[in-house]
């Protein structure tokens, strides 16, 4: 694994522009990077994280939507920071921190506003933050039904 930081929106974009043609084939609409809360764009432009690997799982759900989405569907990628952590010069610690949600127009996707608490005295604080986040997809396809769902963590299986 190789860990250095990317933007990830930018990733999300290069990877729909690879199964767009795909997409298009089968008149599926593309959406993404779609944000819960557009200032968070902020905290997705800097990930640290294996570059390779999270295009390689982007491609795969992106192409897994399109596959078992019909024509004029909609596949889209999501995403939403869940929680914010200052890192401090002694090692990473988690400040306390606020948490308000409120739901989109389709209620499925909490928007979160996230403050934080003041710092302690006499510790001094680097810019790093660490953000935990979701990548959600999405598609209007069939879904899988409720027998199959039992199985879908078991080993070897194919739905």
């Amino acid at each position: 694994m190789v860990n250095d930081y990317f933007d990830c929106l930018q990733l999300i974009k290069q990877c729909i522009n690879v199964v767009l043609p795909k997409a298009e084939l089968k008149k599926v609409h593309l959406e993404g990077p779609v944000l819960a809360n557009p200032l968070d764009k902020y905290y997705f432009m800097q990930i640290c994280s294996d570059e390779g690997r999270h295009g390689q799982c982007i491609l795969n759900f992106l192409s897994n939507g399109i596959k078992f989405t019909s024509g004029g569907g909609t596949v889209s990628v999501h995403l939403r920071v869940i929680r914010v952590f200052d890192v401090f010069d002694e090692g990473a610690t988690v400040k306390s921190e606020s948490v308000s949600s409120r739901s989109d127009s389709d209620n499925s996707i909490p928007d979160k506003e996230v403050r934080l608490e003041e710092e302690s005295e006499g510790v001094e604080r680097t810019e790093e933050k660490v953000v935990s986040y979701e990548m959600i997809f999405r598609d209007t396809g069939t879904g899988i039904s409720p027998e199959n769902q039992q199985k879908l963590f078991l080993n070897f299986g194919k739905l």
